[in-house]
């Protein structure tokens, strides 16, 4: 599967991410469809070891997304404590992309040849 090009200027979403009392910044952008497909994080510290570690991560789930996997099952793969809460804030980042998810469309089938689309 070839990589998905997001057009230049595309919607996104910023959310602040509180884990063991300390902030992330988290945003999302959306290609023209309105799934989310590029993921930005910042650590609590400019330009330190985990604030660039955070911005690789999401380079690379970005690229994973737009090359065709879906948040939710990287948000699946990653740590979870025993509560289910994300272990990290990669895991708390990857559910804002999942919360960002447009809702499916509802299709149901009425007879031979009919599909209702709500």
């Amino acid at each position: 599967m070839t990589r998905a090009r997001l057009p230049n200027r595309r919607d996104s979403e910023l959310e602040t991410l509180i884990l063991d009392g300390q902030r992330f910044a988290a945003g999302v952008s959306f290609d023209k469809h309105g799934q989310p497909k590029e993921l930005f994080l910042d650590g609590p510290k400019a330009d330190s070891q985990i604030s660039n570690i955070l911005k690789d991560i999401a380079v690379v789930i970005s690229v994973a997304c737009q090359d065709g996997s879906l948040p939710k099952l990287l948000a699946k793969s990653v740590g979870r404590l025993p509560d289910g809460q994300p272990a990290t804030v990669v895991g708390a980042a990857l559910d804002f992309m999942v919360r960002m998810e447009p809702p499916k469309p509802r299709v149901a089938y009425r007879g031979i040849g009919e599909w209702d689309h709500r």
